[in-house]
């Protein structure tokens, strides 16, 4: 893994085969092997190492089935997909990512009845979990059935509150239901639980700005550029910010420093 992050791929795919070769009923090395291989879009390479890890696995490692259904997924093999995410939910029916995976995999193909019960039943087999309690929130929130969408999210900030994706998720809603004094607290939630967020900083400045609280929107993007300063997201907002409040002269400025630190960011030109 080390080896894969500072993307010396050969090397780690030489270890992973040795560790495959000495213990070939080890799920972690084609886990491993896998993704690596499907970073460098090896797809093919990729389904082959988890086709041989399930059978020397026996058929019995959750995590294998389910990286293989996340690849087929994105290769669009929908059908395959849902069988693999099957199979997971069989040799495991604890795995938690094969039922939160399938379901938002029958979300994106429009059955929505299917994706609640896929989970409804990963909460029967493992207990809360702040994904699944998001997933159906976000659920809730659409069918504009809002009380009981905060109380999914209470659920999923209970389970793990330093999730920051549910505390911004719910703030969201808050935004859109014009609660803006309850959507302040949740972003203010959201930052405590992950201080470097980037996207955290970026939407709650861009909602203090749209509501009329310039300062303090220009205050909240610079604090998420200073903790950031690489993304060029955020010095764009800020720089469209002080176009609109300030002066031209000075969203030139920082136009053409986001510029050059994301040449290929096309919003920025």
């Amino acid at each position: 893994r080390v080896l894969a992050r500072k993307y010396r791929y050969e090397e780690a795919e030489n270890i992973l085969e040795k560790c495959i070769y000495y213990w070939p009923e080890d799920g972690r090395s084609y886990v491993t092997l896998g993704k690596i291989l499907s970073k460098q879009a090896k797809r093919t390479e990729a389904r082959a190492v988890y086709e041989r890890g399930c059978q020397a696995t026996q058929g019995e490692n959750p995590y294998i089935w389910q990286c293989w259904a996340v690849l087929e997924n994105k290769m669009g093999n929908i059908r395959r997909a849902r069988e693999l995410f099957d199979a997971a939910t069989v040799a495991d029916k604890r795995h938690i990512a094969a039922w939160h995976g399938w379901a938002v995999l029958e979300l994106k193909q429009g059955n929505v009845k299917k994706a609640r019960h896929l989970l409804a039943k990963g909460l029967k087999f493992c207990g809360g979990n702040e994904y699944v309690y998001q997933t159906l929130a976000l659920l809730e929130a659409k069918a504009n059935r809002y009380e009981q969408a905060r109380n999914l999210f209470r659920q999923a900030t209970k389970c793990n509150p330093k999730s920051c994706a549910s505390w911004l998720a719910w703030a969201q809603l808050e935004v859109q239901q014009e609660n803006n004094r309850a959507a302040r607290l949740l972003f203010e939630k959201a930052v405590q639980a992950s201080p470097k967020n980037r996207f955290a900083w970026h939407v709650w400045g861009v909602f203090e700005a749209n509501i009329g609280n310039v300062d303090m929107g220009r205050k909240l993007l610079k604090i998420g550029h200073a903790l950031n300063p690489r993304d060029p997201v955020l010095l764009q907002s800020l720089a469209l910010l002080e176009y609109k409040h300030s002066t031209a002269n000075l969203a030139r400025v920082l136009f053409r420093r986001a510029s050059e630190l994301d040449p290929r960011h096309q919003p920025v030109w």
